[in-house]
């Protein structure tokens, strides 16, 4: 994985998304359908972010594996919405 330190310009940290992740609160339904885990994930300001994940068998459903893929679903989610919100920054100062 590339290291942040080289990057020049703004951008957003892992280390700020690390973050949003810790202090998140969470809640996890699992077994939805006996085979499908919702996570969704409550931040700081109070957005809510949505993961999901299934199975196509009912006997492989994990119900640790499924809470993994939901919360790097919801990660990947806030990598997309704090660049949007970098981005908004940037233009309206001018950059």
């Amino acid at each position: 994985m590339t290291s942040q330190e080289n990057f020049k310009g703004a951008f957003v940290a892992k280390d700020h998304i690390a973050d949003l992740m810790e202090t998140a609160e969470y809640k996890v339904f699992d077994k939805v359908f006996d085979k499908l885990t919702i996570v969704v994930a409550k931040l700081k300001n109070g957005f809510t972010i949505i993961g999901s994940s299934g199975c196509v068998n009912q006997e492989n459903y994990n119900r640790e594996i499924g809470i993994e893929i939901c919360k790097e679903q919801i990660k990947n989610e806030l990598w997309k919405l704090e660049g949007y919100l970098l981005q908004d920054k940037m233009n309206n100062r001018g950059e």
